[in-house]
């Protein structure tokens, strides 16, 4: 497969839509579409950029019976769903500091300490090329 040209679509506040062009190895001619959180994307380095867009939060309990779970309204499914508290870093911050502001933005928690961060990772490797850093405690 090779890629042939990436055509921005439309720019959002957070996300960017992309259409890449695409030979397969039979010389088909494709399109793939994907959103990003880079809004300059024109070069396959720039798509596999490796930096993390945001975090996810792996917390227990000090004794590790509890694992920290959101319930949030997410409009993309129009309806509430479980999940790890998660933000986007911030312009400048590390993972390890937009965590703790994540984790007290939406849960009023705070990090007391970090036992272990997963490398940065795809989060909807579908359609997106956005990259998160997972920090755990516990």
């Amino acid at each position: 497969m090779k890629l042939v040209n990436i055509e921005k679509k439309e720019e959002g506040k957070f996300i960017t839509r992309y259409d890449l062009a695409y030979k397969t190895v039979d010389g088909q001619d494709k399109i793939y579409e994907m959103i990003s959180r880079d809004n300059d994307i024109d070069s396959l380095e720039k798509l596999k950029a490796k930096n993390a867009d945001s975090v996810v939060l792996i917390m227990t309990s000090p004794d590790e019976s509890k694992i920290l779970l959101n319930k949030e309204y997410r409009m993309a499914c129009g309806d509430w769903v479980y999940s790890f508290p998660a933000g986007l870093l911030e312009e400048g911050e590390s993972p390890d500091i937009a965590a703790a502001r994540e984790l007290r933005e939406e849960t009023g928690l705070r990090i007391t300490e970090i036992d272990d961060k997963l490398g940065v990772s795809y989060s909807a490797v579908g359609f997106s090329n956005e990259k998160n850093v997972c920090i755990i405690r516990g």
